[in-house]
């Protein structure tokens, strides 16, 4: 079995961006063979933070393009998205209750 790398949208940025953390992200994930997986909805969240540093100006608007290209490059060729659902979040939830 490959390994399999589980990334919040949080985590994910830091592959497109230098931040705390972001060596060991793009290690991860530049490793042909890890399952990178995340939610679906962490591509909604990824490309609000590019935005968000678009209109902060830490970055240029072809540089916001590039990083959403990028983005939509990743979650098709590169992404596991795993679909979300009450179900799944109640077991996680009760997940909290038996480990720390």
């Amino acid at each position: 079995m490959s390994q399999i790398d589980y990334f919040d949208s949080s985590a994910l940025v830091k592959r497109y961006f230098a931040e705390t953390g972001s060596d060991w992200v793009v290690a991860r994930c530049q490793n042909p063979g890890a399952l990178i997986a995340t939610v679906e909805i962490s591509r909604v969240e990824i490309a609000a933070a590019f935005a968000g540093k678009l209109r902060g100006n830490f970055i240029t608007r072809t540089e916001y393009q590039e990083v959403r290209s990028e983005l939509a490059a990743d979650s098709r060729e590169r992404y596991h998205l795993l679909q979300v659902t009450t179900e799944r979040i109640d077991e996680a939830i009760e997940l909290t209750a038996r480990q720390p």
